[in-house]
């Protein structure tokens, strides 16, 4: 666990625990001219590293933890559940995954054993990683933070998503289940049910909206 607060006795200074350590030691908040001050508004914030997710679920529902990091798929459905837990999309352009070698040492200090690395990477295998245990049709757009729920506690399912269909960022597609092709899946939704060709869903649970515009 990681405190900050400001130091009661010092407003003008950061205190970097809970015994005012900072203040002591003289560590004075910056008041740049652009940006302006850095300037809190708390008289304590603290960070809470909880290995557990359940645990973490539980206390943000029971008011222990006002916001909660990346949740697992099964502890969002818990929260979108929970009318007093607001699960939104922190970053709609999703993480950027990067796979970078150290030509400082043996063997990627030698351009060719890196080409040839390079050359058997796969991104579509990458993606599928991300993507969980699904048939993905040509075409398809699948948006950031989107998770396949395969596993039902006994067994796996797969998730079916038709060519031209796309899904929108941070949904949960709940296996066993069906994109069609062409369809549209709307940003957060979570998807238990089979979806027709062509056409519009959103929601949570998501629920079909009509035909897309322009399908035949």
């Amino acid at each position: 666990m990681q405190v900050w607060r400001i130091a009661s006795d010092t407003p003008d200074y950061l205190a970097d625990d809970l015994s005012g350590a900072g203040a002591k030691a003289g560590v004075r908040r910056r008041a740049e001219a652009a940006a302006g001050g850095k300037r809190v508004h708390f008289d304590r914030l603290e960070w809470h590293i909880i290995q557990d997710t359940a645990t973490s679920t539980a206390a943000l529902i029971q008011g222990e933890m006002d916001w909660f990091e990346q949740p697992t798929p099964e502890n969002q459905l818990l929260l979108r559940r929970n009318r007093n837990v607001r699960v939104d999309i922190a970053d709609p352009l999703g993480n950027i995954g990067s796979f970078r070698f150290n030509h400082l040492h043996p063997p990627f200090d030698n351009v060719k054993a890196r080409q040839a690395l390079a050359a058997s990477l796969s991104q579509q295998d990458y993606m599928m990683a991300f993507v969980g245990d699904a048939e993905v049709g040509a075409g398809a757009n699948i948006g950031a933070g989107t998770v396949t729920c395969n596993f039902d506690g006994k067994q796996k399912h797969r998730t079916l998503i038709g060519e031209e269909a796309f899904i929108g960022s941070g949904t949960m597609l709940v296996a066993p289940v069906r994109v069609g092709r062409g369809a549209v899946i709307g940003a957060g939704s979570v998807v238990t049910r089979d979806i027709p060709d062509e056409t519009l869903a959103y929601g949570v649970p998501a629920r079909e909206r009509g035909k897309i515009v322009g399908s035949g």
